[in-house]
C-alpha cells in the first residue's frame, strides 16, 4: 500500500506476495494494479469481492481507522461507482455512490445520467433500503439550506432518499411534468 501510494508500482507488484494475496488491502492494491494494466473487469471483480467480504464481516461506513483491516468503506464503493459508470451500469453506479456516502457523485448520476424513469424506479424499489434512509453526515456545504428553520434547534440532515426525491422532482419539473414532480 505504501509503495502504491508512493507511485512505486513495480515495488508494489513485487511486494504482493502470497501472504498479502487474500487480505483486503492486498486485494485492493492488486485491483488498482489491474486497473493500471487495463484489466478493468478483473479489478472490478476483486473490488466487489472486497465489498462482499466487508459486508459479510458486518463492517459499516465511517467505522474505519486509517490502519484498519479493510480499505475504507467509501473508497471501495466509490471506486466501483466510477468503474460501473464507465461500464454504463448507471443504476449500480448510483447505488455504489450512495453506499460510499458520496452524495454529490450520486446526485450527478441521478441528475444527468439516469433517465427520469430509471431514477423513479430506483427510488421506488429502494425506498426502504438502509443506505437510502441514512441521513447524510454533517459537513456538506448546503446542509444549512436544507432545513433553514430546524425544529427544536437541531439541524436535520436529509436522508439520501429525501435528496434523491428532490433531485427527481427537479428533473421532472425541468421536463414540464409538474404533476409528477409534485409527488416527489
Amino acid at each position: 500500500w505504501i509503495a502504491y501510494n508512493a507511485a512505486d508500482f513495480d515495488s508494489a507488484r513485487k511486494l504482493l506476495d502470497a501472504k498479502s494475496a487474500g487480505t483486503p488491502y492486498g486485494n485492493w492494491v492488486r485491483s488498482k494494479l489491474l486497473l493500471r494494466d487495463g484489466k478493468v473487469d478483473d479489478a472490478m471483480a476483486l473490488m466487489q469481492q472486497i465489498a462482499v467480504d466487508r459486508d459479510a464481516a458486518n463492517i459499516r461506513p465511517y467505522q474505519f481507522e486509517y490502519y484498519d483491516e479493510y480499505p475504507p468503506h467509501s473508497s471501495v464503493d466509490a471506486e466501483l461507482g466510477v468503474l460501473l459508470l464507465g461500464k454504463q451500469r448507471y443504476t449500480e453506479s448510483f447505488e455504489r455512490f450512495i453506499r460510499a456516502g458520496f452524495w454529490l457523485d450520486a446526485a450527478y448520476v441521478g441528475e444527468r445520467v439516469l433517465t427520469p424513469e430509471e431514477f423513479k424506479l430506483y427510488i421506488e424499489q429502494h425506498s426502504q433500503d438502509a443506505a437510502m434512509t441514512t441521513p447524510l453526515p454533517g459537513g456538506y456545504y448546503y446542509m444549512d439550506l436544507w432545513d433553514p428553520q430546524p425544529s427544536e434547534g437541531a439541524q436535520k440532515n436529509p436522508t439520501y432518499l429525501e435528496l434523491s426525491r428532490y433531485v427527481l422532482a427537479r428533473r421532472l419539473a425541468r421536463a414540464n411534468q409538474w404533476d409528477a414532480a409534485q409527488q416527489y
